[in-house]
């Protein structure tokens, strides 16, 4: 058997022009409209009449034809009802009849598998269409399958003629798409015969990709209830399976197949046995990451056992890397969602963390910082349903923290997806945000323009994700190189970088922003001297003050009530208490609080309000519990 490099089992798909079946479109019949079905003048031959004529259409016709059924349910309890059955029964039977003379004429695999696939959805057609009449009786589908059983179950050379689609699939090592169809006939019609395919398959096994293929090719070619014929062919091919475990670490996904074959054997607890082994010798071999990758495709009923060995093995109190890589792997899953995660993966996670120590949620929290950081929704999705499955206080009070300060952030003037409650924490956090750019719609008139900027030649951006701050590369300009503001700034910036000097009406118009909120920013261009005014318009500074050469213009928001001045102070307290526990480890949080009272005297701050806030870092595991001596560390130094 060769070593094929794509995983089993491959099946062919019809070329479009050679294949209508696929293509099949409907076409409208005229709707009927209905009296009372009991009155002396209602004619019932017309409406027989149009059931002969859908059902003629139908059958004559490869393309499908659509009729509300609905237009039938009320003629369905009429005294006509029966008459209909029976009438809609013995075109069932003709076109039964036909399909199966049109196969018996066929001399290749393709043309009878088109027409079986057509005969179907002819028939689940016409069951849709006069479902309604066929209530305690035989349904139509019935009809046409049995009718269709007793005219090929003598008919041995086109059984046998099917069999050999399915032996050539085996011997070829492909599943061409009609023999999808070839089986199905067989097995509708109850005439399937293992004992013809199983001494044709001409096939040999030397590696474990290839008894993988093998058994999901069986998978999809023979009935569950002959699978046993399958396993007793491999074990008069192999006698020993157990040289296959070296070649799972290639690819986990091959395990099933050879677990598979040990309960076929009831060999389980050998099985066992075995994969502990060769979990516990050589899973530091292994890409961790690839480990849990495959964890999940192995969830199965059957297969957890495999999923708690490998936990088992990985996590252990000692083992602090592997907490580490847990974590690290659910923060890579979680930002890189493009559709909501599924319950059954948030579950195997919640296993896996439950058999590592503590340090997990440590770590864990540490990312689900980040992750608030860089917000996206189906992350954010992805965390609260994580949270509410593990049940951890640490995890609930980030998200509840969270979801609480962004509902007041919400109704600031200006609302945003830039300002978060932990946007003032990002320089305690090295990331590098990769995600599709979120643009808030106040801000859709400065991106439309700001597009253009960005594509202007001799000029430099960069745009962070979450739209507070934008790189903008100064060229020209003495003393200085790098530029770092809001969207607004920039937009500012590159405007009169683009038209030079401009009154605040030019400046307005080309970027969209109203006069109130360019003064704003006028006030930190001038702070800054990157803008100077002179007859009544605005351009670009040449000699700004910088340090470094480099500028950094922060995002302030507007304060408009009492509730959002105390959500942005206790957010600038906690920074600022990180802030200076970084620089200064190991400090009493006395000494902690007269520092912070002395250096940072724009903050109004009480000492309650201070132990409130180091309580809050402590919740989100940002600070480490107080000991006995009630001194101040980062959880991550």
């Amino acid at each position: 058997m060769s070593d094929a490099s794509n995983s089993f089992p491959d099946i062919e798909f019809p070329p479009f022009e050679s294949f209508q079946i696929d293509t099949i479109k409907h076409f409208r019949v005229n709707t009927a409209h209905f009296q009372d079905l009991y009155l002396d003048d209602y004619d019932y031959n017309q409406q027989i009449n149009m059931v002969e004529d859908i059902l003629t259409k139908q059958i004559e016709n490869d393309t499908l034809i659509y009729f509300p059924k609905d237009e039938f349910n009320v003629l369905s309890f009429s005294p006509k009802s029966q008459e209909i059955y029976q009438l809609v029964k013995s075109f069932v039977d003709d076109f039964s009849n036909k399909t199966t003379e049109e196969i018996l004429n066929f001399q290749k695999h393709q043309e009878i598998a088109s027409k079986w696939h057509q005969s179907n959805n002819i028939i689940k057609n016409i069951s849709y269409i006069f479902g309604c009449f066929v209530k305690d009786q035989e349904s139509y589908q019935s009809l046409f399958y049995s009718n269709f059983e007793k005219n090929i179950e003598s008919k041995k050379e086109l059984i046998q003629f099917l069999h050999q689609s399915i032996v050539d699939s085996f011997n070829n090592e492909r599943i061409p798409w009609f023999t999808i169809d070839c089986s199905d006939i067989l097995i509708t019609c109850n005439v399937f015969d293992i004992n013809f395919i199983i001494p044709q398959i001409k096939l040999s096994f030397n590696t474990l990709q290839e008894i993988h293929n093998f058994v999901q090719m069986s998978h999809s070619l023979i009935p569950s209830q002959y699978e046993h014929h399958i396993y007793n062919f491999l074990n008069q091919k192999i006698s020993d399976f157990s040289v296959f475990f070296n070649e799972v670490p290639q690819n986990w996904k091959y395990i099933s197949s050879l677990f598979e074959i040990y309960e076929a054997n009831e060999n389980v607890k050998d099985f066992i046995t075995k994969f502990t082994v060769l979990v516990k010798s050589r899973f530091s071999l292994y890409n961790p990451f690839q480990i849990f990758d495959e964890i999940h495709s192995l969830v199965t009923t059957n297969f957890m056992f495999v999923i708690r060995n490998i936990i088992s093995t990985l996590f252990s109190r000692e083992n602090e890397l592997c907490s580490i890589l847990l974590a690290n792997y659910i923060h890579v899953t979680f930002m890189s969602l493009k559709h909501p995660i599924d319950d059954e993966r948030l579950f195997l996670f919640d296993e896996i963390c439950q058999q590592s120590n503590g340090l997990f949620i440590r770590y864990h929290c540490h990312n689900l910082l980040k992750r608030l950081l860089l917000y996206k929704s189906l992350t954010f999705d992805a965390d609260e349903r994580f949270a509410n499955i593990c049940k951890r206080k640490h995890m609930t009070t980030i998200i509840n923290d969270f979801k609480k300060n962004q509902q007041i952030i919400q109704s600031f003037n200006n609302p945003s997806s830039i300002l978060t409650f932990s946007l003032f924490h990002y320089e305690f956090f090295v990331s590098s945000p990769e995600t599709t750019l979120f643009f808030p719609k106040e801000f859709e008139p400065i991106v439309q323009s700001f597009e253009k900027f960005i594509l202007t030649p001799g000029k430099s951006t960069k745009w962070n994700f979450h739209l507070s701050q934008v790189t903008l590369k100064a060229i020209n300009i003495i003393d200085l190189n790098i530029v770092k503001c809001d969207a607004v700034v920039a937009s500012i910036l590159l405007s009169l970088s683009k038209n030079g000097p401009s009154t605040q009406e030019e400046i307005m118009k080309d970027i969209g922003i109203t006069a109130n909120d360019l003064n704003e920013k006028f006030e930190s261009l001038k702070a800054f001297s990157l803008i100077e005014y002179n007859q009544n318009k605005y351009s670009i500074n040449q000699t700004p003050t910088s340090i470094n050469k480099q500028i950094n213009i922060p995002f302030i928001p507007k304060i408009s009530n009492v509730d959002q001045k105390s959500v942005v102070q206790s957010i600038q307290l906690e920074a600022a208490i990180v802030r200076y526990v970084k620089i200064h480890p190991n400090q009493l949080k006395e000494t902690v609080y007269q520092h912070l009272k002395s250096l940072f005297v724009q903050y109004e701050f009480t000492e309650k309000e201070f132990i409130d806030s180091i309580g809050n870092l402590i919740k989100k595991q940002i600070l480490s519990p107080l000991e006995c001596f009630q001194t101040l560390n980062l959880t991550y130094p």
